[in-house]
Order: C-alpha cells, then structure tokens, then sequence
C-alpha cells in the first residue's frame, strides 16, 4: 500500500491559502498541472513528481493507496476511485 500527501494550496488575494476542505466537500481533489495533459505527462515523463504519481494511478493497485491531506480543519484519509485524469469543467 502507497500513502500519498495532497496539498491544495491556491492563490487568493495575494496569498497562498490551503483549500484542501473546500476540495474535500466537494469529492473531489484536483491536481494542478498547469497546462500540460496527463497524457503529456506520461509521454514525456515529466516533471517527475507528476509522473510518477499519475503513472502509479495507472497500475490497478492503485484503488488500493491511501491519499492524505490536511485541512485547516480537518485531515482526510481516502482511497482514489479512479485514475488521474485531465481537469473538466464538469467539476
């Protein structure tokens, strides 16, 4: 089993503000990659942190990892349901 550290940190206001609860009340959490695609991501193998961590989403084992991250006012622990994919309006 893999433990992986989510960190949400946005810019509002000049400042960099943890969201991670706002994102948890939302069943979602979004990992930032700029303009670059999962798939560029892959294909190129890089940045490497990003890789690795969307090529692990890969690998069927990957239901069983365990994401952790830090609120402000909570620390939530779960389980990915799905692999990485590309950021979508739809959220």
């Amino acid at each position: 089993m893999k433990y992986y550290i989510l960190n949400i940190i946005e810019e509002k206001d000049s400042k960099r503000v943890n969201t991670v609860d706002k994102w948890m009340d939302l069943s979602f959490a979004p990992i930032f990659f700029y303009e670059i695609t999962v798939e560029e991501i892959l294909e190129k193998r890089k940045p490497t942190d990003a890789f690795l961590f969307c090529n692990r989403s890969q690998d069927l084992s990957w239901s069983h990892s365990k994401i952790v991250g830090i609120g402000n006012n909570d620390i939530y622990i779960y389980n990915p349901i799905e692999k990485v994919k590309n950021y979508s309006t739809e959220f």
